[in-house]
């Protein structure tokens, strides 16, 4: 083989070797890479019509209730579908008796009654949206439990929470009478672990919810074979024809720029038991493959060497194979540079923590070519908000007791850029050395779509006051109080004059503008220690404790909102009063009560305020 010959064939084998470790390189790095958020310019509250949304009850990871507000899939997709409309969502979550569609499609107040199975009934007495997901239920049961058919129910104990549609598949349909109801999930899902039922028939996403919240997802399995597919899109009252048609457009919009598979990966994919289990190994490869790409780096060094000195012939071949090697080089610090997520890694092989400048950037410190666990530990407790430094010890714990396992955190920060960072790594040990891998990523935008998602599941969007929802929940833990105190308080329902007026001679948008200034007016009255919230168009409820003077407070919103006006329509406040507990026990019966004095204030000349008594003999404040 002459020189021409050995220099071609050595050329190919460095150039070989660096498209190779270039490769590794890059999927080892940014294969986990997670899908970007979707990003909604929402229309602002002041041009939106609020409409009012229903739901008949709750379930996870669809719908969570917590004090904070309302969590899930659902109101993620709800959000994206209606971030760009001329509409708002109100939510209400109450027993609608959703079988009844024919007395519910005459409601005036309620336009959307949540997520429903399409059927030909459903789609008889309501208007149905696009399909927006696809239930799958199925057989949950114990791992020693082989391939099942419908005709295996019989002998077995079924489990089912609710008599929503596996009551009616298995006993209406099918007439199994083996068959237990409980009334929550985590029981249903206890009861499997233990043995007391056999087979938990259930959604797909909530069983897998609640299997792994209660901790037995392990020793559970779904069966695919079971599975019953069915539609689900919005229900829509029957007169909201334009409503539909908006909706419609809207879904296939988030269809085609992919965000519900964005929305399926955070509450369903990353939250399957399926995904638990292959998490540990998924994050266990990418130190692998890092691991691997920083010995093809150095062999190609070592085989360049050893090529240079075996022959001084092929220097030209060897300088030109190092430009390759800088090259690529330069690229997968480009590469590395340009991601959104920082890049850490760590081999007790060299004793020093690589971090990628994008790391360095979402914490605000300067890039530099290694760290020291000291210095990573005191640039962590810097960045990271006291109150999630008890998070970070575990992460520090892990490395000095060289414990293998996955970290995976959200930290609020304390950063001018970015207000919140998830922090996940893995730690493996690899032959005999100690690796560690991971990312950072800056995950402000979510949180700040997460935190104005909850606060209008609060308040209204126009007047920035507590919504129906909130002020019942309140009514009613103010309510429990009082039983146990014996304390009482009072109910305003207050009602404007003229405002139907306003909105039929000006439009909606002098509308908007008389509530805002009516809200401020009766605000300037109240206490911190009052609650004031929107109840529908122009009706607002006030709950004031027992302290409070009544008479002062009804007398001084009927003076300030008589001084607004609208162009040359004038606005009052026909107010009437429900005391606790002497005109009711109950939030909806003090609600009508009052509800029928402020009519008999209208009657006896509006702006003025007028109590509660049976049969409305009411006397004048």
């Amino acid at each position: 083989m002459n020189n021409t010959e050995k220099q071609r064939k050595s050329r190919w084998v460095i150039l070989v070797c660096v498209i190779v470790a270039v490769i590794v390189a890059f999927f080892a790095l940014f294969w986990d890479k997670i899908f970007p958020e979707s990003k909604v310019e929402a229309i602002p509250d002041e041009d939106r019509i609020p409409i009012v949304y229903a739901a008949d009850f709750e379930f996870a990871p669809f719908r969570v209730s917590t004090d904070e507000g309302y969590f899930g899939y659902e109101i993620d997709v709800n959000y994206a579908i209606f971030a760009n409309t001329k509409y708002k969502l109100e939510y209400r979550f109450e027993n609608l008796a959703i079988d009844n569609l024919e007395e519910l499609a005459k409601s005036e107040e309620i336009a959307i009654f949540g997520w429903r199975v399409i059927t030909p009934v459903t789609q008889q007495y309501m208007l149905m949206s696009d399909p927006v997901f696809e239930f799958q239920w199925g057989a949950v049961t114990r791992q020693d439990i082989g391939t099942l058919t419908p005709e295996d129910y019989k002998n077995y104990r079924i489990g089912i929470v609710h008599k929503k549609y596996p009551y009616n598949y298995l006993v209406m349909q099918m007439g199994l009478e083996n068959v237990v109801i409980f009334d929550k999930y985590e029981e249903a899902a206890t009861a499997l672990a233990a043995g007391e039922i056999d087979i938990w028939f259930e959604e797909r996403e909530i069983s897998n919810y609640y299997t792994i919240k209660s901790k037995v997802y392990a020793t559970t399995i779904f069966h695919d074979e079971t599975v019953i597919p069915l539609e689900v899109g919005l229900l829509i009252r029957p007169d909201l024809v334009d409503l539909q048609r908006e909706i419609n457009e809207q879904i296939r919009i988030i269809k085609e720029t992919n965000q519900l598979e964005s929305f399926h990966l955070r509450h369903f994919q990353k939250h399957s038991s399926e995904y638990l289990r292959n998490q540990e190994i998924a994050n266990r490869n990418i130190v692998i493959y890092s691991g691997l790409a920083v010995l093809v780096f150095t062999a190609i060094t070592l085989g360049v060497i050893r090529l240079y000195r075996r022959n001084l012939a092929l220097s030209r071949t060897l300088s030109s194979a190092n430009q390759s090697l800088e090259m690529a080089k330069e690229q997968f610090s480009t590469a590395v540079s340009g991601a959104n997520d920082g890049i850490l890694y760590y081999s007790s092989k060299t004793d020093s923590i690589i971090l990628s400048e994008m790391f360095c950037q979402i914490l605000a410190v300067p890039h530099k070519e290694s760290f020291t666990w000291e210095e990573l530990e005191e640039i962590l407790l810097n960045a990271v908000h006291a109150r999630h430094h008890s998070r970070l010890q575990k992460f520090l714990a892990m490395q000095q007791q060289k414990t293998e396992g996955l970290f995976s955190q959200e930290l609020r920060a304390t950063m001018p850029g970015a207000s919140w960072i998830m922090l996940r790594v893995t730690f493996a040990k690899q032959l005999d050395h100690w690796v560690v891998g991971g990312t950072l990523s800056d995950i402000t935008k979510r949180k700040e779509i997460e935190e104005r998602t909850l606060f209008y599941a609060e308040h209204d969007f126009l007047t920035g006051t507590y919504n129906r929802m909130y002020l019942l929940r309140s009514a009613k833990e103010l309510i429990a109080s009082c039983e146990n105190t014996g304390k009482k308080f009072s109910l305003l329902y207050i009602d404007l004059d003229n405002f139907k007026t306003i909105n039929d001679t000006y439009g909606h948008d002098y509308g908007d503008d008389a509530l805002k200034q009516v809200v401020a007016a009766i605000e300037k009255n109240l206490t911190p220690q009052d609650l004031l919230g929107r109840v529908g168009g122009d009706e607002f409820v006030v709950l004031l404790p027992e302290s409070s003077d009544v008479e002062a407070v009804c007398g001084a919103i009927c003076r300030d909102v008589a001084g607004l006006a609208i162009k040359d329509i004038s606005i009052g406040a026909s107010i009437g009063v429900a005391a606790y507990p002497k005109d009711g026990i109950l939030i909806d019966a003090l609600i009508v009560d009052a509800d029928t004095a402020s009519r008999q204030a209208k009657e006896r000349g509006k702006n003025q305020w007028v109590y509660y008594e049976p049969g409305m003999g009411a006397r004048e404040g």
